[in-house]
């Protein structure tokens, strides 16, 4: 059931710097600090967007040096001008799978809390659709 007292978002979603994700079902947002919080039953997901200075490979090659040892299921992949990498790792009870995306636009850095390894699948889907948003004229 999600939150009353928050909106609730789905589908395409503009992010800051020029991104946007897809939710396939609804969740509530909120901002915290200046990350974006969205959450239904089974999954929570931080998300913080910066600007390109220049050093996204050096950013990315950091993510990779600076992986937990526990660290599972590494995804990496690079097409056109965007490349991406997660894992997933346990925390405090949780199945958190760390995604990164970076490009032209920044980066963007998510932590998805999943409730169960049903909701990973899930996690992942959403990771993966994150792209720089498209321009319409």
């Amino acid at each position: 059931m999600l939150h009353p007292d928050f909106p609730v978002v789905s589908g395409a979603l503009r992010l800051p710097r020029e991104w946007t994700l897809f939710l396939p079902m609804p969740f509530n947002q909120r901002v915290e600090t200046e990350d974006m919080v969205l959450w239904r039953p089974g999954l929570r997901i931080w998300l913080s967007v910066w600007g390109n200075d220049g050093s996204g490979r050096a950013r990315l090659d950091r993510v990779v040096r600076d992986m937990p040892g526990d660290a599972q299921e590494l995804e990496q992949s690079e097409a056109g001008s965007v490349s991406r990498i997660a894992y997933w790792v346990l925390e405090q009870g949780a199945l958190a799978l760390h995604g990164f995306v970076f490009g032209p636009e920044g980066e963007v850095q998510l932590v998805h809390y999943c409730d169960g390894p049903e909701q990973l699948e899930l996690a992942r889907r959403i990771w993966r659709s994150i792209g720089p948003a498209q321009v319409v004229v």
